[in-house]
């Protein structure tokens, strides 16, 4: 949403008269760096809980590869323990 209204301050101010009004505090709209770098904590955030996703399904994949291995070589435990992942 921030950087949606800059896009559109940015068209209309040369950079140097942005950056001093941004800097300054000065009225550009309804942004200010603030705002932009709430947008700019949020993303961060949300980049950081998908790479822990994508880490733990991985973790997961190799579980169950282990698992499945383990049960095909007739190891009970592990063919308990596959039953209850497919479940």
């Amino acid at each position: 949403e921030a950087l949606s209204k800059l896009n559109e301050i940015v068209d209309d101010y040369p950079s140097s008269d942005l950056a001093v009004k941004l800097i300054s505090g000065q009225d550009t709209g309804s942004i200010s760096l603030d705002a932009v770098g709430k947008v700019l904590e949020r993303s961060r955030e949300e980049a950081e809980r998908a790479a822990e996703r994508a880490r733990e399904e991985a973790e997961g994949a190799r579980a169950f590869e282990k698992t499945l291995k383990a049960a095909a070589q007739g190891a009970a435990g592990a063919q308990y323990n596959l039953g209850f992942m497919y479940y």
